[in-house]
């Protein structure tokens, strides 16, 4: 698909990031738990929307996104509600939640989990659950790298290659510079990626239209009117990310990082707007690509963005713009991924390792922390060589687990009456609901809602029937 003066300029696009987090470095002020995980708290308006932005659109909008709306057709164009309600879910807690965590210097997530609910076994159980999500977060975004790299190279690079190679580059660039390496990168990559995404979807609708042929059997289906339980299927799939997304451990950790609250509420503004200059473009050029990419198996749609670029590739003007999206879009699941490593070994390094060695040095606590880095990196770059599953399979998955946190977020931050105990109470009742429903019942989706929001309702009664029992027994 690429010759190979094009991949090596991809390659050292990828390999530049490295400088940027030899940059970061030169930046940081000292070891402090605050600058490596948070950047010093010293990040702005526009600093801020791009790390959520290049954060957010990643490999599961440009494979996961895509390959959905390939099967689906116009249905999928609920994805762009799906990724405002992200918006509307992290308004209902963040600015809230940012006050708290300037007053009380949170650093994770945990920390706020800690603070407001005093109880070990709450603490941990959330640790697990973070660390299953997050897990979960950078296989998926892994599995995007090595698919788009074996494309983009038409197997010259191998899927395995990519994954690795690129894992390498991440520890690396994040090593060197923590937060801000990634807030950095995360600003280069997502001025690319809007630019060059606008630049494509013009040009696609130019070459091909919205008025593809309407005889074809594929683009008959695809317009099909959806039918009353696909519709019920993607409302419930808009309702998972309100109550999923909105609680990414990273991007809860973004809040952490801004300057000022008016910054945080400004670029949360900006984020509204996104989904109409980038899901939408991603879904309406994979619906395209029905009637010019005819019959690709559930499989072969997650690569039907490559495969639709490859199509507009021989216009002359448009062909390095093609090869900088890609780059782009690469280096924009790279900052998915080590956003997420950074969550997880940030609260396993502060909210795990600190309990048991509290003496330890800012230096040596700065050691553990890259290698806990390079053990997750590594053994998620292996099972993304070893699973096979489909990457919107592993999205849906973990939003299920995520939003049964949601009650505990929102009502710690909006109330002081409910404990730890009802917490905790809910959120073993919606993980036992989950788990039920997606492993032993016979239908995973009662009236085709997904099991998590099932979860999650059961997770809410049980908070709010145990905190009314205890209230009741109090003021006998």
């Amino acid at each position: 698909m690429m010759n190979l003066i094009e991949i090596w300029v991809i390659g050292i696009y990828l390999l530049s990031l490295l400088v940027v987090g030899a940059y970061g470095h030169h930046k940081s002020k000292n070891n402090s738990l605050t600058d490596l995980y948070l950047g010093g708290r010293e990040f702005g308006v526009l600093t801020l929307f791009l790390t959520f932005y290049a954060t957010q659109y990643s490999g599961n909008t440009i494979i996961g996104f895509s390959s959905k709306a390939y099967q689906d057709g116009w249905l999928a164009l609920l994805t762009v509600i799906f990724m405002i309600a992200v918006i509307g879910g992290l308004l209902s807690y963040a600015p809230k939640l940012y006050k708290l965590a300037k007053e009380r210097n949170y650093i994770t997530l945990s920390d706020f989990i800690s603070d407001r609910y005093p109880n070990r076994t709450l603490h941990y159980l959330v640790i697990l659950v973070v660390i299953f999500v997050l897990g979960n977060y950078i296989l998926s975004n892994l599995k995007a790298i090595g698919t788009i790299v074996q494309t983009l190279s038409d197997g010259a690079i191998s899927y395995s290659f990519g994954v690795v190679a690129l894992t390498i580059i991440i520890f690396i660039y994040e090593s060197l510079g923590g937060m801000r390496s990634v807030v950095f990168t995360d600003a280069i990559q997502g001025v690319l990626l809007l630019i060059t995404i606008q630049i494509i979807f013009f040009v696609v609708l130019f070459e091909f239209g919205l008025n593809p042929n309407v005889e074809s059997t594929n683009i008959q289906e695809v317009m099909t009117l959806p039918s009353g339980n696909q519709q019920i299927k993607w409302l419930s799939t808009v309702f998972l990310a309100f109550f999923g997304i909105s609680i990414y451990p990273h991007a809860i950790q973004r809040i952490f990082i801004a300057k000022k609250e008016s910054d945080l509420k400004k670029s949360f503004k900006l984020m509204t707007f996104m989904p109409f200059f980038t899901t939408l473009p991603v879904i309406v050029i994979a619906i395209i690509a029905v009637d010019v990419l005819p019959e690709l198996s559930k499989a072969q749609s997650e690569n039907v963005i490559p495969l639709m670029l490859s199509k507009i590739s021989h216009l002359p003007f448009l062909h390095w713009i093609i090869v900088l999206f890609f780059a782009a879009a690469l280096a924009a699941i790279m900052s998915t991924i080590d956003s997420s490593n950074i969550a997880v070994h940030s609260i396993l390094v502060k909210n795990i390792y600190l309990q048991y060695f509290p003496n330890s040095t800012e230096l040596k606590i700065k050691y553990i922390s890259m290698l806990v880095s390079l053990v997750i990196l590594s053994l998620l770059a292996y099972l993304a060589l070893a699973i096979s599953s489909s990457i919107w399979a592993i999205v849906i998955l973990k939003l299920e687990v995520l939003a049964q946190l949601f009650p505990m977020i929102v009502l710690g931050v909006w109330t002081r009456s409910i404990n730890a105990q009802s917490v905790l109470i809910g959120l073993v009742t919606g993980l036992v609901v989950l788990l039920y429903l997606t492993l032993f019942s016979s239908i995973p989706k009662p009236l085709n809602i997904h099991a998590g929001l099932w979860a999650l309702s059961t997770n809410f009664i049980a908070i709010f029937t145990m905190h009314n029992f205890k209230n009741i027994v109090l003021n006998r």
